[in-house]
């Protein structure tokens, strides 16, 4: 289930010196090992406990860019001079944790003063997430360096801490447990601990509780994500397709590259297997094309042309074209099939045109192409600009969350833009339902930008304090997806 959280936030160049980097935190810190920064309403603040090592503090610091303010010397000596220096106030009314915290500069300060320019910058999405509509993971894979992942049967994972044989309990929390509340306990071993869990495909995230305080990530899986709320945490794909090469035996490296990955051919890489090669990965439905590379080299495709091989799956989506009877060719082209104008060949209707393709849920752009003609869809009011000059028709599969605008009656037309829309200068058109404008799309887990148009005045939602200014300095609002 969608829920707005608390956002996280990006912020650069800081007080002349500093790159800042500030995440807003729904959960509230705890004192032992509290390490914390949250932006609420107008306010920074910066939360540490007393206790924190000089590697907590180098962890802290690195991961958010923020070495060089004084927290190294806030938290060895006491002394909060660089601190107050640049404007923070350090409050030490609790025993075991420091609350550190400054008004956000004004949108006049933030302009007309070089030295404290504050800029926002949306958080980067993850190499290995491909966009699609707003930060859509389209596939998985894992990754546990040069060590064997967790064993897979059936639906059932084996997870496994390597180590730690002096400790008294080992537990594995995560989202499929409710995390603490109902964390498994793990069984010692030779090598270590385990526990079996059953699982469905899809990405997974976890943590492992040594000796019930010491919570910790996977030591040797090397895939973690923060969750928007300052958790670090492991994750695991359950994969629900593997690729398999017959042959080759002799080549040194496989790859398997694809629409999926942005056709990277470098990425994934596949294991040898008595017979060929094989990878597992975790992928959405979809439809997708690939090829396999034998040391550098393409392997021939589906075809004698060499052309890539393809696979679908999901639920099927039908595009329909009315009229156009006369037409000799009708053909279908989005984002989704990388705009081949001669691929997805529509069918005749006795009214028009139809073509169904597999779709997993995101928002899509997409033309129908009537004897080399490219135009929109003439049912579709939804049209966003793609940036390149292009108008293309906009599609919504499995709208997950709806943007809501209260009041303005009055207005002729309200419409809303963001990065689920590559920021289309026309926006997406809200529709008037009660007292509010509405507009839903599919919005995947992640941060997200946004505003609204009112008879084409661009404004921030005024409902929503978390917002950013951008390099342009427009104000966004900020919404962060679980």
């Amino acid at each position: 289930m969608i829920q707005q959280q608390t956002i996280l936030c990006s912020l650069r160049h800081f007080l002349m010196t500093c790159t800042f980097v500030v995440a807003s935190l729904s959960a509230t810190a705890q004192a032992h090992g509290a390490r914390q920064f949250r932006v609420k309403g107008n306010i920074m603040y910066i939360t540490l406990s007393r206790d924190l090592s000089v590697k907590d503090i180098d962890e802290f610091t690195n991961k958010y860019n923020i070495a060089g303010i004084g927290l190294h010397q806030l938290i060895q000596s006491g002394k909060d001079d660089s601190l107050q220096a640049m404007g923070w106030t350090i409050n030490m009314s609790q025993p075991d944790v420091y609350i550190i915290q400054k008004p956000l500069p004004s949108y006049g300060d933030i302009h007309g003063n070089r030295g404290s320019r504050i800029i926002f910058t949306p958080i980067p999405t993850p190499d290995d997430w491909h966009i699609v509509g707003g930060n859509k993971l389209i596939y998985g894979y894992n990754d546990f360096g040069n060590k064997k992942g967790f064993n897979i049967s059936g639906d059932t994972v084996y997870f496994v801490l390597n180590g730690f044989k002096d400790a008294k309990t080992v537990r594995l929390a995560g989202n499929f447990t409710n995390w603490q509340h109902g964390a498994f306990p793990m069984t010692k071993n030779d090598s270590g601990w385990s526990v079996a869990v059953k699982l469905k495909p899809g990405p997974w995230y976890y943590k492992f509780i040594v000796d019930e305080n010491d919570w910790m990530t996977d030591p040797d899986n090397e895939i973690s994500e923060n969750d928007g709320r300052g958790n670090e945490n492991s994750l695991f794909y359950v994969p629900n397709r593997i690729f398999t090469l017959k042959g080759y035996e002799n080549a040194t490296n496989v790859f398997l590259a694809g629409s999926f990955n942005n056709w990277t051919k470098n990425k994934l890489h596949l294991e040898k297997v008595k017979g060929g090669w094989q990878i597992s990965l975790y992928i959405e439905p979809g439809t997708y094309k690939y090829s396999y590379y034998v040391d550098g080299v393409a392997v021939p495709g589906s075809d004698a042309k060499g052309r890539p091989l393809e696979f679908s799956f999901g639920d099927e989506y039908t595009f329909s074209l009315k009229g156009f009877v006369d037409a000799k060719k009708v053909m279908l082209a989005g984002d989704f099939n990388e705009w081949a104008p001669d691929e997805i060949a529509m069918k005749k209707t006795p009214d028009g045109w139809e073509a169904s393709y597999a779709l997993g849920p995101g928002n899509y752009q997409y033309k129908f192409i009537v004897d080399d003609r490219w135009i929109t869809d003439p049912a579709n009011p939804q049209k966003v600009n793609d940036g390149r000059g292009n108008i293309n028709s906009y599609l919504v599969i499995g709208a997950n969350f709806t943007f809501h605008l209260k009041g303005h009656a009055d207005a002729k037309a309200v419409r809303i833009s963001g990065d689920f829309n590559d920021w289309s200068a026309e926006g997406l058109p809200m529709t008037r339902s009660g007292n509010e404008w509405t507009c839903s799309v599919h919005l995947a887990k992640g941060k997200h930008l946004y505003r609204f148009s009112i008879d084409g005045e661009w404004r921030r939602d005024p409902a929503n304090q978390d917002w950013e200014t951008d390099e342009n300095g427009r104000e966004n609002s900020v919404i962060w997806v679980q």
